[in-house]
Formats: C-alpha cells, sequence, structure tokens
C-alpha cells in the first residue's frame, strides 16, 4: 500500500478494505490504492469508454438515460427555477438537453468525443476540465454532478471551486453510490460499483455529507434514488465485461430484440444529494 493521506481528513492512518481500496481509520472514506496521476484519469474517457469499455452503446440509451435526468431535474426544480446551471462531467449532453428548458446551462467534458457530440446539439460545452475554467465567482446557481464524483483525481478541489462560483444559496447537486448501503454491505467486493481504476473513490452518506459540510455547503436533500437501465446494458455489463465474455449470448439476445426493454429498479444504493452554499 503507498502512502498517502484522507481526501477528507487529512488523516494518514489508512488501512486495507477490499482488493485495491484502502479505508480511512478516523472518518471511514473508501478510495483506491493506485498509482495514477490526472493525465491518467483523463486517458480513461476516450470514446471507447461509453462505446464498449464501460457503455455498450451511451447514444443508443440516449431516451432511457433521460428518464433517469428527468427525475433528477424534477427534484432540482422542487428548490429553484431558473438562473444558471452548470454540469460538471456532462458527457453526451443529455442531462442539459432536457434543462436548458428551464435554465441557461454549460457544461464541461473532458471527452472529446462527447464534447463535441453536445455541440452538435447546440449546447454549449467545453472539452476541458473544471478545474481549468475560467468561471467567474459567485456566477451560477446549480452545479451538477451526476455520477461523476467517484471518477475524479482531486473531488475535494472540485467541491472547493463549486463553491466560489456558486451564489449565495446556490445548489450543488450530487449522486453517487453507497460503499455503506444494504446492498454493497451485502454484495462486499462484488458490488457493482466497485471498479478501479474508472471508480476511484467510494462515499457513504456519512463521507459525502463531511466533504460537502467541510467546504461550506449544508445539506438540503438527501435519499436514495432509482435507476433505468436498458436490458442491453445490463446483459452488456453481465456478459461481456469483466473477463467473462459471452459474446454470441450477447449477440443472440440483440437480435431478438430483447436488448432493447428497460425497467426501473432502487435498489438504495445510489446516493442523491442537493447541497446549499452557505451565505458568507
Amino acid at each position: 500500500m503507498r502512502d498517502r493521506t484522507c481526501l477528507l481528513c487529512d488523516n494518514s492512518a489508512m488501512t486495507p478494505y477490499f482488493k485495491g481500496l484502502v479505508r480511512c481509520q478516523n472518518c471511514n472514506f473508501v478510495t483506491t490504492d493506485v498509482n495514477l496521476d490526472a493525465s491518467d484519469i483523463q486517458a480513461l474517457y476516450g470514446k471507447g469508454y461509453f462505446f464498449g469499455e464501460e457503455y455498450v452503446d451511451y447514444i443508443k440509451d440516449k431516451e432511457i438515460l433521460q428518464i433517469n435526468f428527468q427525475k433528477r431535474l424534477k427534484r432540482i426544480l422542487e428548490y429553484k427555477r431558473g438562473g444558471d446551471l452548470i454540469e460538471i462531467g456532462c458527457a453526451y449532453g443529455f442531462f442539459l438537453d432536457l434543462a436548458r428548458r428551464y435554465f441557461n446551462v454549460k457544461g464541461y467534458e473532458i471527452s472529446e468525443d462527447a464534447a463535441k457530440y453536445a455541440q452538435g446539439l447546440s449546447l454549449d460545452v467545453e472539452s476541458r476540465d473544471f478545474l481549468k475554467a475560467d468561471v467567474p465567482k459567485n456566477s451560477v446557481d446549480i452545479i451538477a454532478m451526476w455520477d461523476v464524483i467517484e471518477h475524479l483525481f482531486e473531488p475535494q478541489k472540485y467541491v472547493e471551486l463549486a463553491r466560489k462560483v456558486l451564489r449565495p444559496g446556490g445548489l450543488l447537486c450530487i449522486t453517487t453510490g453507497d460503499i455503506e448501503s444494504l446492498n454493497a454491505s451485502l454484495r462486499g467486493e462484488k458490488w457493482r460499483m466497485i471498479h478501479p481504476p474508472t471508480h476511484l473513490h467510494y462515499f457513504s452518506r456519512d463521507t459525502l455529507r463531511l466533504l460537502l459540510e467541510k467546504n461550506g455547503f449544508t445539506i438540503e436533500h438527501e435519499g436514495y434514488i432509482g435507476m433505468t437501465r436498458s436490458l442491453r446494458q445490463i446483459a452488456y455489463s453481465i456478459l461481456m465485461l469483466g473477463g467473462n465474455k459471452h459474446a454470441r449470448l450477447f449477440t443472440m439476445l440483440e437480435r431478438l430484440k430483447i436488448t432493447d426493454l428497460s425497467f426501473s429498479l432502487n435498489l438504495r444504493d445510489i446516493i442523491f444529494v442537493i447541497a446549499k452554499k452557505k451565505l458568507d
């Protein structure tokens, strides 16, 4: 295990958790024990990530992905309507495509292919790391990070910057897996969210709250949110990823059009948090 300190509490006592993961003895934050830098992380998210390496076909699942985004947007609208919204890690722009009906939207995405596609939807999206963006202080009303924070090399820096650019009372909206959920506890190392190096960090409700409160946010909404998935993506994840290659069976399911179906399920292991920037 390499020497490291906890990103959340600066404690240096990190002990082995699951294979490739370590846990802070002080605050219980779980993270990976791999030697990567920011450039290594960016290299993971080329076009292949969305078409074969993680997703079978991200664009083909647009309508299903937007079912999930619509649920999140509906919750945001309970707190704020109108204003300026930024999405960090906006991928192909499917959330922003919905949100622009209510907000002035802008996205940041490190995948050049994804950013280019989003631009083709007439969305204001930059192929740039949000940490390198020139966003004025106190200029944004909402920042969204959907299933992104677990991928970031230094997630605390994104939360720090989010607070700077949000207006007083602005909202930071996050979804991520809960490693202390019942489902994660029952599945152990086989929990579907554990797959370093694309998932670098593993939050719980307590550690995510610690990160947000430490950086000047108060929790406005906290709960678990369900997901709608295509059978195409589920079958691909089971049959094709992780070295379990069953290409002929997957192809057969595709030909039978079974994979065009979808269903929704809430395993209560995906946290959805809306946090408000404290007044200075």
